[in-house]
């Protein structure tokens, strides 16, 4: 989580940097999907399973202000807004589609699958 966190944060830090030398918006949303978001949702994705909702807090406020820095909306702005402005998922989505792609690539194994011996899932479709 602290890596997620960092990232995010020197994400926030480049942004800045480059907001200085009127780089047009969309120049700069490429450079932060590319390298602040790419690495900061690869450990969401890594991660996922394990995290809580107060082990969440840091990293959510560190994605909202890259989101209000890449946008330019007011602190005011909600949530639902802001990641449609900045077209970027909200962490609980992400990590329920993360975990949603895990289950459905679970359950296209085939039943002779080394993988299906080391979990279970039952027909509620609960990990256990």
């Amino acid at each position: 989580v602290l890596h997620m966190h960092n990232t995010l944060k020197r994400g926030i830090g480049l942004l800045a940097m480059l907001s200085q030398y009127e780089i047009k918006t969309d120049c700069l949303r490429q450079i932060i999907d590319g390298l602040v978001l790419a690495r900061a949702f690869y450990g969401l994705s890594a991660f996922a399973p394990f995290l809580r909702g107060k082990d969440l807090k840091p990293v959510e406020d560190s994605l909202r202000k890259l989101q209000l820095r890449l946008t330019g909306c007011l602190k005011s702005t909600s949530l639902t807004a802001l990641s449609v402005e900045s077209e970027i998922m909200p962490l609980s989505t992400h990590i329920s589609m993360i975990m949603a792609t895990t289950f459905e690539r679970y359950r296209r194994l085939p039943e002779d699958a080394p993988a299906r011996a080391l979990t279970h899932v039952d027909s509620a479709g609960t990990w256990s």
